[in-house]
């Protein structure tokens, strides 16, 4: 039991007695001031031990209410796909994860009640977002974005190698850019005046004749010149004039080149490697340079049809400023010729030479006359292609055709290539 006393009541112990406060004689009665009897030091002990059990109870749920998890789902903004292993993190902590095969993600014990998530995923723009604590049905859309990577070089051996790893000079022609330019009819024109170092030279103005390509000019007097040509990684014939070319219908022109085989149409960029430090990556014929031509590939998406028309002219300019007056008139000592077959002698006559007497000079007028059509005319250089390009997350396509004719400025100088 537990006694209270009114310490005015209270009587001094006797003198030589100790003046401990445990041993003064007070009456019982009742009062808020408590006797530090033997049972207060058990009270004062458990009314810590109270404290100490109740405190944390009252502090548990204030800490739980401060720290709630947050979580949803990364997806693709255009297709709503979910993206897998892409980085979310709550701004200024340390707090993060990884969305799983489902694009899903989950960050426990997330401090405060508003917060930021930044998403990071390769390929895609960074995202940010605010949102409150305790949400886990979030719905993050990520948009994709253009990579900017070094530029790789495909080369003949595996694989492909960064530009600064090479070592030499290499320089690139863009056939998206030279299209929106001015159309090119042959891979040759794309690569004329293009590229500092890099010259196509025309072996003789024919319908549809090769030109010879130098890169950094001619290196030797016996040997060939001509640069290799590698398509997608895959050396082809690239030499400046051959005598074979099957699969082309040709008639009085020169020699074609098989680079130009390729359309324009079909090819994305064209790489030029320069000097004799390619032979380091493609060999001893690699001197004189290499020229690599990488094709279009088809895209993720819905099928793309392009098709194409390119029509052009071939015509000779000032026949009459080109050639001698011999070409059009007889020599005098044809006085005593007689008219080819088929041709009026009578204007066959008109035409014929005196000594130092100067004639008619007009070729379509005796053209018309003694042979019945014209010598010269304008040639119709046309060119027709389609391709169609696609594809899936797993496959994609890119099928092309074309077909091109170019004739001359005189009858039987023409050159179909399909």
């Amino acid at each position: 039991m537990l006694y209270t006393v009114s310490p005015r009541a209270c009587e001094p112990p006797s003198a030589g007695v100790g003046q401990s406060f445990r041993t003064w004689r007070c009456p019982m009665r009742s009062d808020p001031f408590l006797f530090p009897s033997r049972a207060a030091p058990n009270r004062r002990r458990w009314s810590r031990a109270s404290l100490a059990t109740v405190l944390p109870l009252l502090i548990l749920p204030v800490s739980a209410a401060a720290q709630q998890p947050v979580g949803g789902t990364v997806v693709d903004a255009a297709t709503q796909r979910p993206i897998a292993g892409a980085q979310v993190a709550v701004q200024g902590t340390e707090l993060g994860t990884i969305t799983d095969n489902r694009g899903r993600f989950l960050i426990l014990n997330v401090p405060g009640q508003e917060i930021t998530l930044e998403v990071v995923m390769i390929g895609y723009t960074a995202f940010s977002q605010v949102t409150e604590t305790g949400q886990v049905d979030l719905t993050l859309a990520l948009t994709e974005a253009a990579i900017s990577l070094d530029e790789i070089v495909v080369t003949g051996t595996a694989g492909g190698q960064q530009t600064r790893a090479i070592g030499n000079a290499v320089g690139k022609v863009s056939a998206e850019t030279l299209e929106e330019i001015a159309p090119a009819m042959t891979i040759q024109n794309m690569l004329g005046s293009q590229v500092t170092g890099v010259r196509v030279m025309s072996s003789g103005g024919e319908i549809g004749a090769g030109g010879v390509m130098r890169i950094r000019g001619a290196s030797s007097i016996s040997l060939a010149g001509t640069p290799l040509v590698y398509v997608d990684g895959v050396r082809v014939n690239g030499e400046d004039n051959i005598s074979l070319f099957g699969g082309i219908g040709f008639d009085g022109g020169g020699q074609p080149s098989r680079i130009n085989d390729f359309n324009p149409d079909d090819i994305e960029s064209i790489e030029i490697i320069k000097g004799p430090a390619a032979a380091t990556l493609y060999g001893t014929e690699a001197t004189n340079g290499v020229i690599q031509i990488i094709t279009k590939r088809g895209n993720r998406g819905a099928p793309r049809v392009n098709v194409t028309m390119k029509q052009g002219a071939n015509w000779m300019p000032d026949p009459e400023q080109t050639f001698p007056s011999t070409f059009y008139t007889c020599s005098g000592a044809s006085q005593t010729a007689t008219a080819p077959a088929g041709a009026d002698p009578a204007a066959f006559d008109r035409y014929r030479c005196n000594p130092g007497e100067i004639t008619e000079f007009n070729v379509l007028q005796y053209d018309r006359e003694v042979f019945g059509n014209e010598w010269f005319s304008t040639g119709h250089a046309q060119s027709y292609g389609a391709d169609v390009s696609g594809g899936s997350d797993q496959v994609t396509y890119y099928m092309s055709a074309d077909w091109d004719r170019d004739e001359g400025c005189w009858e039987h100088m023409n050159c179909p290539v399909s």
